[in-house]
């Protein structure tokens, strides 16, 4: 009969030696290391449109109200823009582009250091809405979930009316969602940063996506 020798294949006495782990700490590293590398990735397409071309949704505004377009409780299709410091929320008449930017102003800006809160609509709270008699016309449950508020923060006159914006669908409002809240929390951490620098106008020229997000991203990882 043959002796099994333990130098071969890891065995002794005919028992296999237990497999060496193919996911320890530092797979667990590179999973999270691969989760903010997707995640800039959003940021870095979104940032694109919003700086570029604009995003077609559909916005809800008391004061948008006057707009030509707008219905009696100012809801409007709209492009959603940001600055190029990716600070500040714009809404522009449907159809802006690059080229007819220059020397216009758009119908509503919403700095992102004004913003008590974003939040993703749910069906609850259209019908919510609906009961207290506050929800546009348009807002129906089966839009909630492709809806998202932004909330800002008391002015003088008191609390001031939260803007709806509705996307295609709910894949396009999570990744505005996921951005916006990130781009809030990059301008709240470096806001006093801002107020000392004398280049803070050049900080973030273009659409690409900043370094100094990368805070905010592994906070929302580790979320």
């Amino acid at each position: 009969m043959r002796r099994q020798d333990g130098s071969a294949g890891g065995t002794f006495r005919g028992q296999v030696a237990p497999p060496v782990p193919l996911d320890g700490p530092k797979g667990v590293e590179d999973d999270k290391e691969t989760a903010k590398q997707r995640l800039q990735r959003l940021i870095r397409d979104f940032a694109h449109d919003a700086v570029g071309t604009g995003l077609g949704v559909e916005v809800q505004y008391e004061t948008l109200a006057s707009a030509p377009t707008a219905t009696q409780d100012g809801t409007l299709e709209a492009m959603l823009r940001m600055d190029r410091r990716l600070s500040c929320v714009e809404i522009w008449p449907l159809g802006t582009t690059e080229s007819t930017l220059q020397g216009r102003e758009p119908l509503l800006k919403i700095p992102l250091q004004q913003v008590s809160g974003i939040v993703k609509r749910t069906v609850s709270d259209a019908e919510e809405f609906a009961e207290a008699g506050s929800s546009p016309s348009r807002y129906s449950s089966s839009r909630a979930t492709c809806t998202l508020a932004i909330i800002r923060q008391p002015d003088i006159h008191g609390q001031q009316p939260e803007l709806r914006i509705t996307f295609d669908n709910s894949i396009a409002r999570d990744r505005a969602y996921t951005c916006l809240r990130i781009f809030q929390m990059s301008v709240d951490q470096s806001s006093h940063e801002v107020a000392n620098s004398n280049d803070a106008e050049g900080k973030a020229d273009t659409p690409e996506f900043r370094q100094d997000v990368d805070a905010p991203v592994d906070k929302v990882l580790e979320a």
